[in-house]
């Protein structure tokens, strides 16, 4: 069975950088870049919900790795995958995720 995937906010607006970011010296990569990630967040968290790594376990985030340096976060709720953030794996804000330990489910994926 798979799950349904939930792109939250959060996700959406990491989405959006990334493919700003791409898009300031190629459109047409933009594109690509974001229709691949899309399908391949789909396709394996729908259908293998615990492939990727376990990240904070208190809250049972997840990390899975796309194209070497961006990591998906996400979390399994039932039948559902709530995608919290894509970010850049060189970036600093990995870190800080870590000790996100003290917040709650409900706080991140709002």
């Amino acid at each position: 069975m798979s799950l349904k995937i939930v792109i939250t906010g959060n996700a959406e607006d990491n989405l959006g950088a990334i493919y700003d970011y791409h898009a300031a010296y190629s459109l047409d990569y933009a594109d690509g870049f974001h229709d691949k990630i899309v399908k391949f967040i789909t396709n394996n968290l729908a259908d293998f919900p615990e492939s990727g790594a376990i990240f904070n376990p208190r809250l049972g985030t997840r990390r899975l790795l796309y194209a070497g340096n961006h990591n998906i976060y996400y979390i399994v709720g039932g039948e559902v995958a709530y995608v919290l953030f894509i970010i850049d794996g060189r970036g600093i804000l990995n870190d800080e995720l870590r000790e996100a330990g003290n917040a709650s489910i409900d706080e991140i994926i709002t």
